[in-house]
């Protein structure tokens, strides 16, 4: 199944609800999409590209598909009268389909795709590029002092997230430190995403209340993230909260 656009597919449940279902039930099949990747779609392309083979190209235009090589498909859309419009009445908004079966036209289609898939990009490639661009790259490898700078660009590394976060609390101040500042609640939310979150917390003795307690927190911010959650009482010489996304960014806090 190879399938072009997909601006409604994300936003609109019923639409990616179909697409993750038969990703699963026919795992022999593959689906590929091409779109144009922005600042504005990113956080939708982060959550599709889990299901489906995704790449990036600046000269998308249109909603076409191609299934089994021989059937051609087209959505389009009435022209909004303001921009928001199409966001307001998304899950009521009508599309015109158009459905063609021409061996002839679709195999033209076909070549059509494929041509441009060779000349797209992967969209982890385009994700990371557009979510450097949102960090402050002038912090970039540099030993920030000021907590206010630390506690704003602490939720920007972990919104810069791809695939995967480590997050480790060398201590139970530090793991609190994060949670007033919004930091467990926003690892919840990239759950949605679709991303990998692993945190570890490091108590100094085994205390079932301070589990009991941090449990708790995490499991009132949000449930399923408590499942991702460890606790280590092993000796480890730090004393430093560490992030690591993507195996491409860490962000190291001292604790004193």
């Amino acid at each position: 199944m190879i399938i072009i656009g997909f601006i409604f597919l994300v936003e609109n449940s019923i639409f990616f609800d179909t697409i993750v279902d038969f990703k699963i039930k026919q795992k022999g099949i593959s689906i590929r999409f091409i779109t144009k990747i922005t600042s504005d779609n990113v956080l939708h392309c982060t959550k599709l590209m889990k299901f489906v083979e995704l790449r990036h190209s600046d000269v998308v235009t249109g909603y076409l598909g191609i299934s089994d090589k021989n059937q051609f498909f087209s959505y389009t859309q009435p022209t909004p009268k303001h921009d928001n419009d199409v966001e307001k009445n998304n899950d009521n908004l009508k599309l015109k389909f158009i459905h063609i079966t021409n061996k002839e036209f679709v195999q033209m289609q076909y070549y059509f795709f494929e041509k441009l898939w060779t000349l797209s990009i992967p969209a982890s490639e385009k994700i990371a590029e557009i979510q450097r661009v949102m960090l402050d790259t002038s912090l970039l490898n540099t030993n920030i002092t000021d907590i206010h700078t630390i506690v704003e660009i602490f939720p920007k590394v972990i919104q810069s997230a791809v695939e995967e976060i480590l997050l480790f609390f060398p201590t139970i101040d530090s793991f609190w430190f994060a949670e007033s500042n919004g930091i467990i609640k926003l690892l919840g939310d990239v759950l949605d995403r679709f991303i990998k979150v692993k945190v570890l917390i490091h108590i100094d003795i085994e205390n079932s209340n301070i589990k009991k307690e941090i449990e708790q927190k995490i499991t009132e911010t949000n449930r399923i993230l408590g499942t991702y959650v460890n606790f280590t009482t092993k000796k480890i010489d730090t004393k430093t909260i560490i992030l690591l996304t993507d195996q491409a960014i860490s962000f190291l806090i001292s604790i004193k």
